[in-house]
């Protein structure tokens, strides 16, 4: 496998329906990401560099949480 330079920047994005909701929507969203092994085909080309982001909005407003994944072989 040829390791790569070079960063993977992974995004979830979520909607809450309060305000209240924003952090767990992120949260979820970054759950999403590892349950779903968004970052498999990424891994397996090599890249070590992985950057997850669970993002949420509700109306106008905005939170975001992150997950940096180093995948050193």
């Amino acid at each position: 496998m040829r390791i790569r330079k070079g960063r993977v920047i992974l995004l979830e994005l979520k909607v809450a329906d309060s305000i209240n909701k924003l952090e767990k929507g992120c949260m979820e969203a970054l759950e999403q990401i590892e349950k779903l092994h968004y970052d498999n085909d990424m891994i397996e080309e090599g890249y070590t560099d992985i950057l997850k982001y669970g993002i949420c909005f509700y109306k106008k407003e905005c939170f975001v949480m992150n997950h940096v994944a180093t995948n050193e072989t």
